[in-house]
């Protein structure tokens, strides 16, 4: 018997919790056989848009258009 083990990509908050609308988006792209180098990046892209959500003081679920406007200027000007 061999139990094969797939890897995975999670985001944590600053408190070690894992993210839970990151972990089911990618969760989902795992699911539909995205490559495991294109999960990475995914994770690594919404890494830099939790990091401004968090220096902004804002919630995921907070976020309006305006904001997109910050992130891309924050993208450019970190």
């Amino acid at each position: 018997w061999t139990k094969t083990i797939y890897p995975y990509v999670a985001l944590l908050d600053y408190q070690m919790k894992i993210i839970d609308e990151v972990y089911e988006f990618l969760k989902n792209k795992s699911s539909r056989r995205f490559s495991f180098n294109t999960i990475i990046a995914y994770g690594y892209d919404l890494l830099i848009f939790y990091k401004f959500l968090f220096i902004n003081n804002l919630k995921f679920t907070s976020v309006k258009p305006m904001h997109i406007n910050s992130f891309i200027s924050f993208l450019v000007h970190p």
